[in-house]
């Protein structure tokens, strides 16, 4: 799946197991220096959460996917 999708599935509290998914959940459990480890190798599922973060978490699904195009998401 997109990224944009398992992020809306995820921050919705759906109970998903493929892998993006599972990665939203382990990048907010992750410490500073996990987050960068993280970062290296999936540096947008990384973008996307801490963008998210900074911004009203009740944004709308197509306010959230404009910011994704802003942020640069390509797996959309």
């Amino acid at each position: 799946m997109s990224i944009y999708i398992d992020f809306l599935l995820w921050r919705k509290g759906e109970d998903r197991d493929n892998f993006s998914f599972l990665l939203f959940h382990l990048i907010a459990k992750a410490d500073m220096m996990n987050k960068e480890r993280l970062r290296r190798s999936f540096p947008q599922h990384v973008k996307c959460y801490e963008k998210w973060m900074e911004l009203d978490q009740d944004l709308s699904d197509q306010e959230l996917y404009r910011h994704m195009v802003e942020w640069g998401i390509t797996d959309l």
